[in-house]
């Protein structure tokens, strides 16, 4: 969808090197995948490495009646059965201590047919050093 509208979307690991980094102008974390590896905080200061400055991150969040929560998930299917790996779920409610601890602030937050999501800029636009 990205790129039938013009846009560079690219699907690989957020942790291995990628193009382009420090340039980008904006970052989507759809389906929870500010949790990835257990770590949001260390999630998200990834993704201000890869951010120009101004740029921003649009993160798919739990609603605020779920705070932190730690879990061990993997893949599963009728054919498959995956290793368990480290995952986060980041409600409302505590996206804000974890943005600050990655140097964001939340900026906007909105309830989309059934879907929070949030938009984080750099601390360092509203004074805050990064």
């Amino acid at each position: 969808m990205t790129r039938g509208r013009g846009g560079t979307a690219i699907r690989r690991d957020l942790f291995a090197p990628l193009p382009a980094e420090g340039s980008w102008e904006q970052i989507l974390l759809t389906d929870g995948n500010i949790g990835i590896g257990g770590n949001p905080v260390r999630t998200l200061k990834r993704a201000a490495e890869l951010l120009a400055h101004g740029g921003v991150v649009i993160v798919e969040i739990e609603s605020a009646a779920i705070a932190l929560c730690h879990e061990l998930l993997r893949w599963e299917t009728e054919q498959y059965l995956g290793h368990w790996f480290p995952w986060s779920r980041v409600g409302a409610g505590s996206l804000g201590d974890i943005a600050r601890a990655a140097g964001f602030l939340v900026t906007h937050v909105v309830d989309v047919h059934a879907r929070v999501i949030a938009v984080l800029t750099g601390a360092a636009r509203s004074g805050v050093d990064r």
